[in-house]
Parts: structure tokens; sequence; C-alpha cells
């Protein structure tokens, strides 16, 4: 909320966009998405995935699956219309013969994930804050009414477990789970490959635990969260938990909240927002392995885009 003192015109002023920067923003950001740059490179591809490899050579790189990959997350086109998309590609470049749904499938498959997982944690910066939470993707678009009138079973969901940077809203680090999997459970996995980098974490009662507590006072981070109002004030288990929650007990929550400016934990609820319109928030897959990745991809476009977007 504005102060009393400040006007409309002058928040307008302050939030302005730069319609001159941000209009060829989003067009750069998918020309960078689908780069096609992999068609050139196409033999020298080739030739370096196949060298040493035993059995029948590739004919296609990866890279052009990793692309596939990228429309049919981005757009949520299903296999059969990828192959009459690879089709007329077949016939614009002249490159390579087309491809069935089936072969489609089980290349992009074989993506190595973790790689992609792998080149988020490398874009953070040093002396970050991170804001932790999880969110969902649907496994089924029909709504609830279909389900409660024919007594469908629910289907459930595809947790994503993200951090990212409270300064420029883009993730910073990833985990993908199915909807059993406790989000405090998941905490370490998602700080620990840029535990190094990052100075503050704001996170909600989910991660509430003294393992979590502990894990940040090792590595020298600040933590931000108000543990349960029946926590203890001794140090069972984390003197460092019991620190914030003697803090806490003597400022008064809502003070703690005003001082430590927890209210910009709320950013990731824009983010996963964000998010949700750009790429949808259902998953098309069948079998759990495959959601995973379908989701990493998801979150994966949704990282280039934003990186590459121009917001003021």
């Amino acid at each position: 909320m504005t102060g009393s003192n400040t006007s409309l015109a002058d928040v307008k002023q302050e939030y302005k966009r730069n319609w001159s920067k941000y209009n060829p923003s989003l067009v750069r950001r998918i020309e960078v998405l689908m780069d096609t740059s992999f068609l050139d490179r196409w033999k020298e591809d080739l030739e370096r995935e196949n060298e040493g490899k035993v059995g029948r050579p590739y004919e296609y790189p990866q890279e052009f699956f990793v692309f596939l990959s990228k429309v049919r997350s981005l757009w949520n086109v299903p296999f059969r219309e990828l192959e009459a998309f690879v089709r007329n590609l077949s016939k614009l470049t002249g490159k390579f013969r087309p491809l069935s749904y089936v072969a489609i499938f089980q290349r992009i498959g074989s993506i190595h994930i973790y790689g992609i997982m792998e080149e988020i944690n490398k874009d953070a910066k040093d002396g970050i804050t991170v804001i932790i939470d999880s969110s969902v993707f649907k496994i089924t678009d029909r709504g609830d009414w279909l389900s409660s009138k024919w007594n469908r079973k629910r289907k459930g969901w595809i947790k994503m477990h993200v951090a990212i940077d409270g300064d420029t809203m883009n993730i910073v680090s990833l985990s993908i789970t199915d909807e059993h999997s406790h989000d405090s459970r998941e905490f370490r996995k998602i700080l620990s490959p840029i535990a190094d980098k990052v100075k503050m974490v704001y996170w909600d009662g989910a991660y509430d635990s003294r393992g979590n507590f502990n894990f940040l006072y090792s590595k020298g981070i600040e933590a931000v969260i108000p543990p349960r109002e029946n926590s203890s004030t001794l140090p069972r288990g984390s003197p460092y938990m019991a620190m914030i929650v003697r803090s806490i007990r003597k400022e008064g929550i809502e003070e703690w909240k005003r001082e430590m400016n927890y209210g910009k934990r709320w950013s990731v609820e824009i983010f996963f927002s964000a998010l949700k319109r750009v790429v949808g928030e259902t998953i098309r897959a069948r079998k759990l392995i495959y959601q995973i990745h379908e989701a990493v991809m998801k979150i994966y476009c949704y990282f280039i885009l934003r990186k590459n977007t121009v917001v003021s």
C-alpha cells in the first residue's frame, strides 16, 4: 500500500512500463527459446553423438528433440500433432526424413533432464535472497464437476518445489516430485546446489523443521520464517530455531514480519501464477517419470522466457 501523501499519478509513473524495450523482448525471448541453430550444426552434432556409439548410429541430434520438447511443453502439443509438425519441418529443410510420433516420444523421453536442472542452478548469482515454496501441476484437465458427477477417482498432481531469486523473480533451483512428498523433505534438495550463493531464505511453515534450520545455520544463511505457534524457545535440537522463536516472542509476530520484510515471500505466488498462465497448469503425460520430465521442461521454458524479458 502506498503512503497517504503519494498520488495515483506518481504510482503510475513509478511503475510505467518501457514499451519500446518490453515489446521487442517478447519477440526476442521466443527467438531464443525456439533457437533453430541446431539445423546448421546438424552434421557436426551427429558426428559427436555417434562417436564411439555401439549399434545403429543416430540420424537426429539430441538438440532436435530438446527443440521438439520445448514446442510440446510450451504449447501443450500432443505427440501425433508433433509428428505432423516434424513432417512439415522435414519438407522445409530437407535435412532429415519424417519421424513417427512413437519415435519422437522415445527420443524426447531420453533427454537428460538433470542436465537441464543444472543449467537452471547455474543462473544463481552470489549473495542472493531466495524464496522457497511449492505448487502443483494437474495431471488431468477435467473439471471438478465431472469428477463429482461421475464419481471419478482423483488422479493427483505433480508437485514442483522451487527457489526463486527475490530480486529478479527468476527461478534458480527446483525439485519435482509426486503429491505425496512433503515440502520439508525437499528443502535441502532445492537449496544444496545453490547454498554457497545464498545469503537469506524466505519460506513458509511447510518447511519448518529443526533439520532445515540447522542446515541453514551450517551454511551461514539467514532464515526468514515464522515458526509454529507452539515452537519452543529452548534449544531442543536447533539453537538457531530457538533464537528466532525468542526474537519473535520478544518483538511480536507483526513487528517481526515488518522488520524482516516477510511480505516479500509472496513474490513466489506471483511467479507461480505467471508460470501457469504461460505454460499451462496441466501435464499431459501418463506415467510419473514422463510427468516429471514434462514438468521440468515447462519450467525450463518459462525460465528461458523470463530470463530474456525486459520488464521495465
